[in-house]
């Protein structure tokens, strides 16, 4: 499963975050093909759209997760 495989590259290279880039083939609707993973991946772009909510929750989530480490 890709998700599978997707923690698998993160933990063989030591990612705690990874933006992964995948591309279709909408012809043959075959699997995704990987691109990259980028461990610093953009999505400010979002908080436009979505009026800061983006941002807002990552923040959240960070947050949580120091406290859990505590």
């Amino acid at each position: 499963m890709l998700v599978d495989q997707c923690h698998s590259f993160m933990h063989q290279f030591s990612l705690q975050y990874g933006a992964f880039d995948f591309i279709l083939d909408q012809i043959e609707y075959s699997e995704p093909v990987f691109l990259e993973c980028n461990p610093a991946g953009e999505f400010s772009f979002l908080d436009d759209l979505l009026d800061n909510r983006p941002s807002s929750l990552l923040g959240k989530l960070l947050v949580e997760f120091a406290l859990d480490q505590r």
